[in-house]
This record gives structure tokens, sequence and C-alpha cells, in this order.
């Protein structure tokens, strides 16, 4: 993944995986910061001015871009309560989601773009630097079977938790079955990254070329994933979205008004951050 759309993806789990909203989105801007800073050695004012874009940006999405959002959580509902969903209603919602997501990132492009073409050339060699390291201990972390089932388990346990609240024991094993087969190709990652982030560093040499490998990470994110990785991962996620399509069918009733309430309850919490933004920001202005 590429570090501006972590930021997004961050921003995303830190402000609707929270359990206190408020807290999160006061503490975001500078834990994104921080995090950006980590890959590329920012200076304090660069750092400083980063926070301040992130704060506007998150500011934005909540007002104009949470909305569809919203929606999307009211679809997920629905489908919680029903007994029949068939396959394609659940990847119609999946993708829906990505593309919220994937619209959102392209729309932060006029305010991220130019930090990112700020960057000095020391700080992208560091940045390069970094992600080959994690990568290595990435490697070595997903050496062996155990390694890799305990990586895809902390990778997608959140997004289950997230739509489906607890599991149950019959759920968990479900989920463990799934870990077990899921085949998740992690050294065609890892190679897939490394690739990215060879293009990224040389990109960067050229002003013209660069701005120009920027403006397409902002456009498709996925644009430089390798075809190898692409096609595997694609089978994996398929076979997640059977392991989802499972927890669904075999929902017990008490399970489904479980689920529904964690999500209206999160829904509701989303629906009064949005109005403390835009009050907050109402007053900014007058």
């Amino acid at each position: 993944m590429n570090p501006f759309l972590k930021l997004l993806v961050l921003a995303s789990i830190l402000i609707t995986g929270c359990s206190k909203l408020e807290v999160a989105y006061d503490f975001a801007p500078g834990i994104i910061a921080g995090r950006m800073d980590d890959y590329f050695d920012l200076e304090s004012k660069q750092k400083s001015r980063l926070k301040k874009t992130i704060q506007s940006e998150l500011d934005r999405i909540i007002i104009n871009e949470l909305p569809a959002y919203l929606e999307l959580e009211k679809e997920w509902m629905t489908l919680l309560e029903k007994k029949d969903i068939q396959k394609t209603e659940l990847k119609a919602h999946n993708e829906k989601t990505r593309k919220w997501l994937f619209d959102v990132f392209a729309r932060m492009e006029p305010a991220l773009l130019p930090f990112a073409l700020e960057l000095t050339p020391k700080q992208i060699e560091y940045f390069h630097k970094k992600v080959v390291k994690e990568l290595e201990e990435h490697d070595e972390k997903t050496s062996t079977l155990k390694g890799q089932k305990k990586e895809l388990r902390r990778r997608f346990e959140f997004g289950l938790s997230w739509n489906f609240d607890d599991l149950t024991s019959s759920e968990e094993k479900l989920f463990e079955a799934w870990l077990e087969t899921a085949g998740y190709p992690f050294r065609d990652e890892s190679l897939s990254r490394k690739k990215s982030t060879d293009l990224f560093l040389e990109a960067s040499k050229s002003p013209a070329t660069f701005k120009a490998h920027l403006e397409t990470i902002f456009r498709n994110p996925l644009a430089f994933r390798s075809k190898e990785y692409a096609s595997k991962i694609d089978v994996v996620l398929d076979s997640y979205l059977d392991l989802q399509l499972k927890i669904l069918l075999g929902s017990q009733d008490k399970d489904r008004k479980r689920r529904v309430k964690h999500t209206q309850d999160v829904f509701d919490q989303l629906v009064k951050l949005r109005e403390k933004v835009m009050k907050s920001n109402s007053k900014s202005a007058s």
C-alpha cells in the first residue's frame, strides 16, 4: 500500500473503528502526521503543516464525504437482517465501500500532492530504506506457516469485528479454518511492494515524472501492484467473501439484532461527530 493511501486508511480506522469517535477525531491528525514522519523523517515545519492539512482534510471528509458512507452503513444493517443474502449482494456492498474509500482518496490529491512534491531526495531515500527494512521484517515474520497465520489474523480480524462485532465460538472456528486455507500470497505481496517502492524512488528523480507518478497513485492507488500479486490476492479476497457469507447465513436472530445495534451505535456516533465538526467549522468561518 502506498504511504498516502495508508494515511486515509489510518484515518478511517481511527475515526470509524474507535469506540470513542470524538476522542479519535481529536487525536487523528497528530497520530497520522507522526506515522508519515516515521516514513519520511519530516522536518518540524513539514510535520506541522501536514498536521494542519490532515485536520482540514479530515473535516472536509467528515462534512462532505461521510454522508455517502453513512448510506453504506444503512445498507449494511439491511444486509445483516437478511436471512437469504446472496454472495452477489455482499460483493456489491464491499465494492461500493472500496470505491467510496478510493474516491475520497482521489479527492485528497489537491491537498496532499503539494506536500509530496516538497519531499527532499534525502527524505524519499529514507522512505525507500524504511520500506525495504519493513519488507525484510515482513518476509521473516511470514517465513513460517505459524507466522503467516498470525499476520493474516492481524490483518483481517479488525474487518470482521467491524462488520460483525464479536464472533460467536462457531464463527471463530470458521475464521480459524479460513486462516488455515486462505493461501495468502505473502511473498508475491512483498515483491510487489518492493517493485512499487523502487518505482517511487526512480520517479522522484525527475520533478515532472514524480508529479505524474503521484497523480497516477491518487487516481488508482493499486496502479503499481504487480499482476501476479493482484491475481492471487483476488482469489484470497473472494474466499474471504465466502467466509463473511457463511457468517451472515449462519447467524442466529439474537446475533443479527446485536450486530444491527452495533452498526446503529456507530452510525449514530458518526452523525453526532459530523454535526460537531460542521458546527465547529461554521464558527471558524464566521
